[in-house]
């Protein structure tokens, strides 16, 4: 990832070591690039925004999300969801093609396949830091185009007290595009990472293929 990612490495540090402990089966840890605090982007009047907000305010709180924005499902897992969905299929069609290409991106592998985007497993720190980019990319490219694109990526970290033990941390990626009646794309991924008072990552909701829908 180059661009605005190399920008944003130099200007937000990572200032804590996430907390350690077991992880899940099926699970390891690979580091995120780094991602800001708070980042407020708006062109065109408006329909091209972006929203960052993490709740790293605090030692504990960045710890945590930053523990929960670096776990990574076995690749394996993400193999057999993918053989899956073609065994559904009639035809193979352009499938195939959509989850290699998936697969062959750099880093640890959270990305489903693509299809308009790449589209979320896993929300791995590195899948915002992506989206971060493409909106980068497209209002550099779209936003003085026609009035009916419209783009709204937001990215959220929050992390909660959990009522049983430790803390919920909660990432939610929504994206939606919009270029006209019949031109539309949207998807929201949302992992939840129950992590108890001493480092241990007790489960993780939300990982697998993400739902989209179009226009």
């Amino acid at each position: 990832m180059r661009g605005h990612l190399g920008i944003l490495s130099a200007l937000f540090l990572v200032a804590a070591a996430p907390v350690l402990g077991q992880l899940p089966d099926g699970y390891t840890r690979a580091e995120a690039v780094p991602l800001p605090e708070r980042l407020e982007a708006v062109y065109a009047d408006g329909r091209v925004t972006l929203t960052v907000r993490r709740a790293v305010g605090d030692s504990v709180s960045r710890s945590l999300v930053h523990l929960a924005e670096s776990l990574v499902p076995d690749p394996a897992a993400i193999e057999a969801e993918a053989e899956a969905f073609l065994a559904s299929r009639i035809g193979p069609g352009q499938w195939p093609e959509n989850f290699a290409e998936a697969r062959d991106q750099d880093g640890p592998r959270w990305a489903w396949m693509q299809y308009e985007e790449l589209i979320p497993f896993a929300l791995h720190g590195n899948a915002a830091a992506h989206f971060i980019e493409r909106f980068h990319e497209m209002a550099r490219t779209r936003s003085g185009g026609s009035s009916y694109f419209s783009l709204e990526i937001s990215y959220l970290a929050t992390v909660d007290p959990h009522p049983d033990d430790g803390h919920l941390v909660t990432l939610i990626l929504d994206y939606e595009k919009w270029c006209g009646s019949l031109c539309g794309f949207r998807f929201t991924h949302e992992r939840r990472v129950h992590i108890a008072s001493d480092g241990t990552v007790l489960r993780i909701e939300g990982d697998g293929p993400t739902a989209w829908a179009m226009s």
